[in-house]
């Protein structure tokens, strides 16, 4: 009865290359295959290589797993969000630049003339200049924003490497330091030590 069922339906594949491509179905149709993309400003297609490589990367499988991989993807792809609202940002705030060279004129009660001059020209690129940093509002919301997302993310790698075997547990504050032996590099034994005087 089931194999007459499943002839009926095809079966599903039978390769494991087949049966490779499939795996991942229910994840991209079902609850944690939400887009993070905000259409109009992202491309999607960037967001699934951006996913994609971070399951290859981690060789991630299974649901547990899938899921800390999306949420990885996920926050590395709002940290690149932050990056595009302070460059938008600092993008307008340079385009105002003409426009409010032109009310400081108006408040001056000075002409606006149809070219300016080299002086009121260098007037202009010094408010360029002043302008290349983004004002304290932006710059504070940019490093809240960055610094959350920058936490959960190295929270997420470090719960990745813990089950893929990776890295070991312990009770070490940094999540991102990984238990490798970089060439160089020496280690000591044990904690560090303090020498007395």
């Amino acid at each position: 009865m089931v194999e007459e069922q499943q002839k009926k339906r095809g079966g599903g594949p039978q390769t494991e290359a087949g049966k490779a491509a499939v795996r991942r179905n229910a994840m991209k149709h079902g609850v944690l295959s939400q887009t993070p993309v905000i259409a109009l400003v992202e491309r999607a297609e960037d967001w699934e290589r951006l996913r994609q490589g971070v399951f290859e990367f981690f060789e991630l499988e299974g649901p547990l797993l899938e899921s800390l991989g999306d949420r990885a993807a996920t926050l590395i792809w709002r940290l690149y969000r932050v990056a595009r609202f302070e460059t938008e940002s600092i993008r307008q705030y340079l385009d105002d630049v003409p426009e409010d060279w032109k009310s400081s004129m108006r408040l001056e009660g000075l002409p606006i003339p149809d070219k300016a001059t080299k002086e009121q020209v260098q007037e202009m690129n010094r408010m360029l200049l002043s302008r290349l940093l983004p004002d304290d509002e932006t710059m504070g919301k940019v490093m809240r924003y960055e610094t959350k997302f920058h936490r959960y993310l190295l929270q997420t790698l470090y719960m990745i490497m813990v089950l893929k075997g990776l890295k070991r547990t312990g009770t070490g504050r940094f999540y991102g330091v990984a238990d490798l032996d970089p060439p160089g590099i020496v280690r000591r034994a044990g904690p560090p030590t303090l020498s007395g005087g």
